[in-house]
């Protein structure tokens, strides 16, 4: 039912490059993500029958969706209907973002089910990230990276409770007045955009809370404060999920040695590496790359 595959997305240019993509599929619902930050050449455009919900993991300037263009921020969503022509007006350096598509069929009939029947649109916007969409998108991807017993059950349940949340968060809205208060209240996330970027740019060195205060214009106590508000957990936390991710992206390259990869991502330890590798993904760094040789392998053959 489920599949994790390296696929390129083919759009009326050239492709994005297989390996710069990961798509994992379940049932009515794929999610198709970057593995690293991509270089997009502009007038990049796709169309296709699904609904789909553009997660930008980094800023990203001039996305269009039919005549309309957005400049679009880490802490946002943005519905795309099927049929829509959708993509980017101009180059895109580093770009990071996740794509959540469900079928046509599964989704109108979910939302049939949820509403008076009447099938209108989802507005095209740039709108809050519900953070309960945010942290169940993680899980669902966390999931599909951990072949655990009971994956594929827990990943039918998981599909259906994100599809019924961005229903209930997002459908036949008129405005941005129609959002729930929780939701509007998100828009603290594009006050943490600057922040952001700097974790991105710095996750090898020492970062202080301070320096990101700083950045956010706040004193230190209200910065924790906020950002928790707004991202359900901590600055520290924030940025060692960051950490870790990149991470997980060198460690599925070459053979550079597990230590040094975590220095190179902040950690200053191996073993305060290990530990927190572990915390996030429940293996060490060693299995982690041990696993992805595995089915890289397991891919390989399946080919011949």
């Amino acid at each position: 039912m489920d599949q994790i595959a390296r696929t390129p997305i083919v759009l009326m240019a050239d492709p994005i490059p297989a390996m710069s993509l990961t798509a994992m599929s379940n049932g009515p619902m794929t999610i198709i993500m970057t593995s690293d930050p991509i270089n997009v050449p502009r007038e990049h455009q796709d169309q296709h029958e699904r609904f789909e919900f553009f997660l930008p993991l980094s800023s990203i300037q001039k996305l269009n969706v039919d005549d309309q263009v957005f400049d679009c921020y880490p802490g946002q969503i943005i519905p795309i209907n099927p049929g829509q022509s959708h993509g980017f007006r101009r180059g895109n350096k580093a770009a990071s973002f996740i794509l959540i598509q469900f079928e046509p069929r599964y989704f109108t009939d979910l939302i049939n089910d949820m509403t008076d029947g009447k099938i209108r649109p989802f507005e095209n916007e740039a709108l809050p990230l519900n953070p309960d969409i945010q942290t169940l998108s993680a899980r669902i991807i966390h999931e599909f990276d951990e072949k655990r017993p009971g994956r594929d059950r827990l990943l039918r349940a998981l599909t259906d409770e994100l599809a019924v949340l961005l229903i209930r968060t997002y459908y036949g809205l008129d405005s941005q007045e129609d959002l729930p208060v929780q939701v509007l209240h998100d828009e603290r996330y594009l006050r943490f955009r600057q922040v952001i970027e700097y974790m991105q740019s710095h996750l090898a060195d020492k970062v202080t809370i301070d320096e990101l205060a700083s950045i956010a214009g706040m004193n230190r106590f209200h910065f924790i404060r906020t950002f928790k508000m707004a991202f359900t957990k901590s600055p520290y936390d924030y940025l060692t999920d960051l950490r870790i991710e990149q991470a997980k992206r060198l460690l599925q390259k070459g053979r550079v040695p597990a230590a040094d990869i975590g220095r190179q991502c902040g950690f200053f330890s191996a073993s305060r590496f290990s530990a927190a590798f572990r915390q996030a993904t429940g293996v060490t760094p060693s299995r982690y790359r041990h696993s992805i040789k595995m089915k890289d392998t397991e891919r390989s053959a399946s080919r011949l």
